[in-house]
């Protein structure tokens, strides 16, 4: 690393590390920058000025990487005493001056790291070890921990040049477009979703935005979803692959159509053969629910998973020939990310992800993971903290499937994973695949009964939802199993470019999940 910015980061302090101000505002942009070191420092807004210009200048004059040295020099030709005072606030955490000083040549350092990355990076790091953390696009360390953020636009309110933006973009798609998947996604006329996902990425940074992992997160209720204009959204209702609600399953048919109540399936599947699939469903549900559940219960989660959700997906992906896995089961592909840039030999292995269900195929790949919540949970947070692990460990599925397949047949340009989500009575259906980027669908969802009123009315749409999405799975795994075989330069060309798709970013060690073990 040249000299100049070792120099400072090795002055940086401890406090830098555990700067609230990032951690709790990570859509910080270098306009703001002003305003956090008046926080750290108590210093003169005249006397920061002058410190943040001659910082910048030092940075632009250095031997730094040539991204590095026009950004900083880019910032310091623009940015203005005017501008820097409006962002400066009356704060002072006292200190010593030095301290203070040197904490400011370090969020300097910190900040300037993402500069000619794949995107820009608010400091990462370990506020246990006290210690800066580097990633590049081209080095990414994956003993990292930190929150990678969007690419800021250098001190203005205006988005980066188009000419950057694109260069980076086209990089990746190179890799994708040799592995033979879609990189575009539009109508040819007045709608591209991958130029709109630019722009939004551009604009929104947070801890649980799924664009710093190159994810759309398409489901409803995204911010992606509502900043899209209607005929956009119209485009992506139409190629979002939805589950049909339509299909009709006999059986069920024949046993909920003089049902009026709970007990009125219960004495049918006492007084008849179970010959079925299905019929057998309904008999393994009826015994979970007899004597219980007259109202919603307040149950803890594994029960609720034991009880609500297993016998039906059990069932459902069992006739499909696939194994249903119960009970915090770690992800392959979360450890396959962490570990394969590792040498067993010299580096500690690290401990993959856990999910509350995985559905393994019958070779034992995973292709579909699940995340529970308690029955009576309401806490929004952990809906968005699920939602947000789930899409991320798809990611991860992609890339390791993409990984496992190549090593004899080529990607399937619909290639998909799946995964699955209980909160607040729902369940919830997730594909992801590629087309310009990692596409997160929301392709169906059922209500889950949880009360014997409710189990006439709710239960056949539930089996339904579950034994469709099963099967989609299903299909999904014949595709790849169909693919064409690879020639041995096919296989070598397509193991390098795997080898350039950005992995999936740590998650912050200061946030734990709900299983209650913290992620990286």
């Amino acid at each position: 690393m040249h000299s100049a910015m070792s120099s400072l980061l090795q002055s940086a302090p401890r406090q830098l590390r555990v700067c609230p101000f990032f951690y709790n505002n990570p859509a910080s942009q270098w306009h703001e920058v002003p305003k956090f070191l008046k926080t750290m420092t108590g210093q003169s807004a005249d006397v920061l000025f002058q410190k943040y210009k001659s910082s910048l200048d030092t940075i632009a004059s250095s031997d730094a990487p040539k991204p590095l040295r026009q950004r900083a020099k880019k910032i310091s030709e623009n940015i203005t005493k005017e501008v820097f005072e409006e962002q400066c606030e009356d704060y002072s955490l006292g200190g010593k001056k030095r301290q203070a000083q040197n904490a400011m040549l370090g969020a300097f350092y910190d900040l300037m790291q993402g500069v000619g990355s794949k995107s820009l990076m608010v400091p990462t790091t370990d506020s246990n070890k006290g210690r800066v953390l580097k990633r590049t696009k081209s080095n990414m360390s994956e003993d990292s921990e930190g929150v990678e953020t969007d690419e800021s636009n250098g001190g203005y309110s205006t988005p980066p040049p188009k000419q950057d933006v694109k260069l980076a973009a086209d990089f990746n798609m190179k890799v994708f477009e040799c592995l033979g998947q879609r990189c575009a996604w539009s109508n040819g006329e007045d709608v591209d979703l991958v130029r709109a996902f630019k722009l939004y990425k551009d604009q929104h940074i947070g801890i649980f935005e799924l664009s710093n992992d190159e994810v759309m997160d398409l489901t409803s209720g995204s911010t992606f979803v509502t900043s899209l204009s209607d005929v956009e959204h119209e485009f992506v209702l139409d190629n979002s692959n939805l589950m049909d609600d339509t299909i009709v399953i006999d059986d069920l048919v024949t046993v909920f159509k003089d049902a009026y109540c709970f007990e009125d399936v219960e004495q049918w599947t006492y007084k008849n053969i179970l010959d079925t699939p299905i019929k057998r469903l309904l008999l393994t549900l009826v015994d979970n629910w007899g004597g219980h559940y007259e109202s919603r219960p307040k149950i803890l989660e594994k029960q609720a998973v034991a009880d609500f959700l297993t016998p039906i997906i059990c069932s459902s992906f069992k006739q499909v020939g696939m194994v249903t896995l119960t009970g915090e089961i770690p992800v392959a592909a979360v450890s396959w990310r962490k570990n394969f840039k590792k040498d067993p030999r010299l580096d500690k292995m690290e401990r993959s992800h856990y999910a509350d269900i995985v559905i393994t195929s019958k070779t034992g790949e995973q292709v579909c993971i699940l995340e529970s919540s308690r029955i009576d949970e309401e806490k929004q947070e952990k809906h968005v903290q699920d939602h947000w692990k789930i899409a991320r460990l798809l990611r991860d599925m992609w890339n390791f499937k993409a990984e496992k397949l190549s090593l004899t047949r080529r990607i399937p340009s619909t290639m998909a994973t799946y995964g699955m989500q209980y909160f607040g009575g729902r369940l919830r259906f997730y594909q992801l695949d590629f087309c310009g980027g990692y596409r997160f669908f929301e392709i169906g969802s059922a209500e889950v009964p949880l009360a014997k009123d409710d189990f006439v009315s709710m239960t056949p749409q539930y089996i339904k939802a579950v034994m469709q999405f099963a099967s989609r799975i299903q299909q999904d795994i014949q595709n790849c199993e169909k693919s064409p075989l690879l020639t041995q330069r096919e296989k070598l060309e397509r193991a390098r470019e795997l080898k350039l798709i950005t992995q999936t970013t740590p998650t912050p060690k200061s946030r734990k999940v709900s299983s209650g073990k913290r992620e990286t």
